[in-house]
């Protein structure tokens, strides 16, 4: 996440507050220690994923 940007949302109050508190969006320590990056593309696998992705989400 950006920061500064949770504590925007929990200003601005209703909606964008339950955004704020979403751990989907923001997640607590405990789920951050248990991420990781699974890999990286290189550029001409990045264009082909990105022209994928876009012809399936329109």
């Amino acid at each position: 996440p950006v920061l500064g940007v949770r504590e925007l949302l929990l200003n601005r109050g209703g909606e964008s507050a339950a955004l704020a508190n979403n751990p989907l969006v923001f997640p607590d320590d405990e789920t951050r220690r248990r991420l990781f990056t699974w890999g990286s593309f290189d550029a001409d696998v990045e264009a082909e994923v990105e022209v994928r992705f876009a012809d399936i989400s329109g």
